[in-house]
């Protein structure tokens, strides 16, 4: 596993889902959601494909977990939160994306101009 930014530790994973135990993987997934924001920020794809990675696992985790009805009422919004969080982040991704392809475009047009003035 890669080495974290200082201070964003990979979430434990917490084997019990109870009320108590809630709280935690809340906090878990916010810490995720946090890295992937960074991730996201200084461009580090690698380190955003595990965290993705450790964050899938960590999910599928929790919820093979045995579940009380009133922790999966509660762990419900907390999925769709997540499912809009990744909506979030894969918009991000792509602005990003296009922004890159347009400076690359740009990048282009500028060596293309320059064969073009040398080769003459």
């Amino acid at each position: 596993m890669k080495s974290r930014k200082p201070g964003k530790p990979l979430p434990e994973i917490i084997l019990n889902v109870g009320q108590h135990e809630l709280e935690s993987h809340k906090k878990a997934l916010i810490d995720f959601s946090e890295l992937i924001d960074a991730c996201i920020i200084s461009s580090d794809w690698e380190e955003l494909s595990s965290v993705l990675q450790d964050r899938q696992h960590y999910l599928e985790h929790l919820f093979k977990a045995p579940i009380s009805d009133q922790v999966k009422s509660q762990l419900k919004p907390l999925a769709e939160s997540i499912l809009q969080q990744d909506q979030d982040f894969q918009a991000r991704i792509q602005l990003q994306k296009n922004q890159l392809s347009l400076e690359q475009s740009s990048i282009e047009r500028s060596r293309r101009a320059i064969k073009a003035y040398i080769d003459n």
